[in-house]
């Protein structure tokens, strides 16, 4: 219902609305960025799933971000779909972290959960294919103890979690990535002010000139 979000300092690099489904018009996911980090860039947005991607140039390779919800009633699909995306993003990117509300559980995998789902044993495995690892260390939702918030990566010694005071029902999780962002030095070049030029000036001087020797 936000048409634009205008937030000072910040400036929005990709938004992806919930447009389907009952819950359409409800939620969706945003990204933001500080306005004067020039590096970070709108990848790809899945085509079933509230999920974008985003491309971070630092000094050690471009990293894959990834930004996704996913209701308590998504079909299965929309972990398949993470799958095919994170598998060939991956082979353009130096590293790999996702994070999100993915609304799953797995006693064994997450600890904080109420069952072992087929969906949660789905998406287990998927990070094991890729090496991913979740590094959230406590529940995100309150009120149930649930771990629902999770970041998936296999650069986690580059990234540290916390778990902040709860914002509606969920916690707020602050990550900070510990990476320096790609710098390209200074460019000089001369550009030209036409609309500044003495234009009377020179169309006199081309008038005056002697141009006989042309003939």
């Amino acid at each position: 219902s936000i048409a634009v979000i205008d937030i000072p300092g910040y400036v929005v690099v990709g938004r992806l609305d919930r447009s389907t489904g009952p819950k359409a018009g409800y939620g969706g996911v945003l990204m933001l960025a500080r306005s004067t980090l020039d590096v970070i860039v709108h990848t790809l947005d899945s085509e079933d799933a509230e999920r974008q991607w985003f491309t971070l140039l630092t000094d050690a390779g471009p990293l894959l971000l990834g930004n996704w919800y996913r209701p308590p009633d998504a079909s299965v699909e929309a972990i398949h779909s993470f799958r095919k995306e994170v598998s060939v993003l991956m082979e353009s990117h130096s590293g790999v972290y996702v994070v999100g509300d993915m609304n799953i559980h797995h006693k064994k995998w997450l600890k904080f959960s109420n069952a072992n789902t087929s969906d949660g044993e789905l998406l287990f495995h998927i990070c094991q294919e890729h090496d991913l690892h979740q590094i959230v260390r406590g529940p995100t939702r309150p009120s149930s103890g649930y771990l629902l918030d999770l970041v998936l990566t296999h650069g986690e010694k580059n990234m540290s979690v916390d778990i902040l005071p709860p914002l509606a029902d969920h916690a707020v999780m602050r990550c900070t990535l510990n990476v320096a962002t790609a710098r390209s030095p200074p460019q000089v070049r001369t550009v030209w002010r036409y609309k500044h030029a003495k234009w009377d000036e020179l169309r006199n001087a081309i008038k005056e000139y002697d141009w006989g020797f042309l003939s």
